[in-house]
């Protein structure tokens, strides 16, 4: 990203997918979350997974996001968590040695392209998606990934 990109994004609170699209009205949203009981507890990655999962499941009429419905979106939102990794390659790996897919003394004396792994045979299952912006002044990046069949 460009510094112009950065500062733009940093005045005018724009939250951006991986591919740097604006994520329009999920900064609505996450502040929304935030006056609320339940935003109050979040750490600063659970307010942006909540905020995001609300925002890609929600029809974003504001007034009708009560604390209820919040409860609710934030319990589909655990049961499919997967986690937080810094790339698709990085979780193709570790969910591949969880699952035992892969023997870690095969791994040793092979190389494995992680990254194709999980375009390969990870992307249909697990939604992954990334998270720029500033909260706060402070430039945040997340990479979270969650079940498809939760």
């Amino acid at each position: 990203m460009t510094t112009h990109l950065l500062s733009e994004q940093r005045e005018n609170g724009i939250i951006t997918d991986g591919q740097g699209y604006g994520l329009q009205g999920m900064r609505e949203i996450v502040e929304h979350i935030r006056q609320t009981e339940l935003g109050q507890e979040l750490t600063l990655p659970e307010l942006y997974r909540l905020g995001y999962f609300a925002w890609n499941t929600w029809n974003r009429d504001l007034a009708e996001l009560t604390e209820e419905r919040l409860a609710e979106i934030q319990i589909a939102e655990n049961d499919s968590f997967v986690g937080e990794y810094n790339t698709p390659a990085e979780f193709a790996e570790e969910l591949s040695f969880e699952y035992g897919l892969v023997d870690s003394q095969f791994a040793d004396n092979v190389v494995i392209d992680w990254a194709a792994t999980y375009d390969s045979q990870f992307q249909y299952d697990y939604s992954h998606e990334t998270l720029r912006g500033y909260d706060n002044g402070e430039l945040f990046f997340f990479s979270f990934f969650w079940s498809n069949n939760a």
